[in-house]
């Protein structure tokens, strides 16, 4: 080896162990760079995780208190349908009460109307009506001659409202204020 090579040589290694050290701390360099946006990336995970929970947590709150009250609409418009059937069902019975009534009415008034039986082409219309309205009068004046019948002989009974004897009988009150 020459003398003036070993020089260079001296020169050229301490150059390149003073390079090698340089890369050495540019590689340490990057190594903590890439560590600190590791730990920067992981602390942003966290972050990002623990913002979610807390989103997802209020979201559930908001939907547990938003299901509670739609079970109460729900519960409250089951009511409501309760009553309007049972409201259903009352007017139901009214309307068949009435056609029941309507019924009967019209059953009354055909019978009635096939009693009475006017006949429409007689041409004797007002004899007849002429000799309803002559029994109607019988049966009144029989009607009224046993309503006086009937109070007459309730006097009997009564000692006080005597119509026979025409005398009023004290005894019968004294015995009923004692008694």
């Amino acid at each position: 080896m020459l003398p003036g090579n070993s020089a260079n040589l001296v020169e050229e290694t301490a150059r390149l162990t003073m390079s090698l050290k340089n890369m050495e701390l540019e590689l340490e360099k990057y190594k903590n760079y890439i560590s600190n946006m590791n730990w920067e990336k992981e602390d942003s995970r966290k972050k990002d995780s623990n913002e979610s929970k807390r989103l997802l947590m209020m979201e559930t709150s908001n939907l547990g208190e938003k299901n509670a009250e739609l079970n109460r609409e729900l519960v409250e418009a089951k009511l409501s349908v309760k009553k309007l059937n049972n409201e259903l069902e009352s007017a139901q019975e009214i309307v068949m009460l009435n056609k029941k009534d309507y019924n009967k009415v019209w059953d009354d008034m055909m019978f009635y109307k096939n009693k009475v039986d006017f006949p429409s082409n007689n041409q004797n219309l007002e004899h007849h009506v002429q000799t309803l309205e002559r029994q109607l009068r019988e049966e009144m004046e029989a009607k009224n001659a046993l309503l006086e019948e009937n109070k007459r002989l309730k006097g009997v009974f009564d000692p006080d409202a005597c119509m026979i004897c025409y005398v009023p009988l004290p005894i019968s009150r004294l015995h009923q204020a004692l008694v």
